[in-house]
């Protein structure tokens, strides 16, 4: 896959799991932050994203499977599976 090729996947990427107003808001080297990741993916709920460089906040959704989450939440894939998983 080429460079741009990835790009573009992973713009479609962003774009489909934001809100209007949050990928609007997106410019290039911008600084993010996301707190409360471990909560949200436990409750299934939104991640909360704070764009640091414009102090603007928004909901950014994700579809992961329940496996994918536990990956995640163990801190990838080697301690998941050193885990039992």
């Amino acid at each position: 896959m080429g460079i741009e090729h990835e790009v573009a996947v992973k713009e479609k990427r962003v774009r489909a799991f934001l809100d209007e107003a949050g990928y609007d808001a997106l410019k290039q080297g911008d600084e993010w932050e996301i707190t409360g990741i471990h909560a949200a993916l436990r409750g299934g709920e939104p991640l909360t994203v704070h764009n640091l460089s414009q102090d603007q906040s928004f909901q950014a959704n994700y579809s992961l499977t329940e496996r994918q989450i536990n990956i995640l939440l163990a801190g990838g894939l080697l301690n998941y599976i050193k885990a039992g998983g």
